[in-house]
């Protein structure tokens, strides 16, 4: 759940601002504030999704990553990234352009936060998979969709790095 903000509280890991500081300022407007408060409650929602499936992906030691399991971590960062690109367009665009700037460095800060949790999560799947790709021991069906998989989360991470 979203954690709710003073305006001039930093944002905490994971958090979001809340409605009560998104509306603070008074020149932008207010349906952007209602679109923000609803991606944020989508951003918080999908980080969620994405530690438990990519918590689920990451094989325990000797054992094979599952292509089911890897696929569902991807799919979910995935979404995560699109999220993040459409709530940086929210707080860049038009619309916001009277937002606070406090706010403005708070949602930046989240998304900040939102890309490295996305890394976090990806980082020891890559590993996982890698390995297996390179014990010979995957099935011939397992290491054409463990490639692709692969490729996928360099993508992944490859946006994510970006500012």
């Amino acid at each position: 759940p979203s954690s709710v903000l003073s305006e001039t509280a930093p944002p905490s890991r994971g958090a979001v601002p809340a409605p009560s500081a998104a509306r603070s300022g008074t020149a932008w407007s207010e349906s952007l504030s209602d679109i923000l408060e609803a991606e944020g409650g989508q951003l918080t929602d999908v980080l969620a999704h994405l530690r438990s499936a990519c918590g689920l992906a990451r094989p325990s030691r000797g054992e094979r990553t599952a292509v089911d399991l890897v696929s569902r971590c991807v799919e979910d960062a995935e979404g995560t990234m699109s999220l993040v690109d459409l709530i940086r367009g929210s707080i860049e665009g038009p619309a916001a352009a009277g937002m606070p700037g406090d706010l403005r460095n708070r949602w930046e800060d989240t998304l900040v936060s939102a890309r490295a949790t996305v890394r976090e999560m990806l980082t020891p799947v890559w590993d996982a998979v890698g390995r297996d790709l390179t014990s010979g021991h995957p099935a011939p069906a397992d290491f054409r969709a463990l490639s692709h998989l692969r490729d996928r989360i360099g993508l992944v991470l490859s946006a994510a790095r970006r500012p």
